[in-house]
């Protein structure tokens, strides 16, 4: 599930006029909502590719072998 984003003009006409306790209760729902919002982009972000280092790739790690035995030092 996706929540969309929920803005608050706290400048907004009748903002203060709103009980103080409905107030708070508007803000501790956004930064709960926050929170939520950063899980939900840690837990869906697009994974990085896993880079193979050279050694793991069979081909590359037999050349290498080959390199190794065949060098003159």
């Amino acid at each position: 599930m996706r929540l969309d984003s929920f803005n608050v003009d706290r400048n907004a006409p009748g903002w203060n006029d709103l009980p103080e306790s409905f107030r708070d209760l508007i803000e501790r729902s956004l930064r709960l909502q926050n929170r939520v919002a950063l899980l939900d982009r840690e837990i869906y972000r697009p994974a990085e590719a896993a880079k193979v280092p050279d050694n793991e790739n069979s081909v590359q790690a037999q050349l290498n072998l080959l390199r190794t035995a065949f060098s003159i030092n």
